[in-house]
């Protein structure tokens, strides 16, 4: 939350109006799944990766930067860290199938691993050894 807050801070300093959030610990991206995020969807002030079963991918995301940014100033101080709570209710949203839409430009969905645990280190080794 504070490292959102503070890039989402300096990006609207500088005049920006959206910010596109990747987490560090995801080594595929594929650049295609940005692309199709970021020029596909530009009527919509969020644009979020979900899951069928209804999960979504916060930290690999379009955020509109000025509404987000006070949601981030409202959750570090009321504790509430938790990334759903920066979805500003009055703000228009584009929740994208990751298993219609998004598997179209990554087919292996690789783009969506990320690496938290020993084990997803070793998965990821094999991953690489393929290529």
């Amino acid at each position: 939350m504070i490292g959102l807050y503070s890039s989402l801070k300096e990006l609207n300093k500088l005049g920006y109006k959206r910010q596109f959030t990747i987490s560090c610990d995801m080594p595929f991206i594929k650049p295609k799944v940005i692309r199709y995020m970021s020029f596909n969807f530009k009527e919509y002030d969020y644009v979020i990766p979900q899951w069928n079963n209804g999960y979504i991918e916060p930290l690999f995301a379009i955020y509109p930067i000025k509404a987000t940014l006070k949601m981030v100033v409202n959750c570090l101080e009321s504790k509430k860290l938790k990334l759903t709570n920066l979805l500003d209710k009055k703000s228009t949203k584009r929740f994208i199938s990751i298993e219609n839409e998004i598997i179209k430009y990554d087919n292996d969905l690789n783009t969506f691993i990320n690496i938290n645990k020993k084990q997803d280190v070793q998965i990821a080794k094999k991953k690489i050894k393929k290529k």
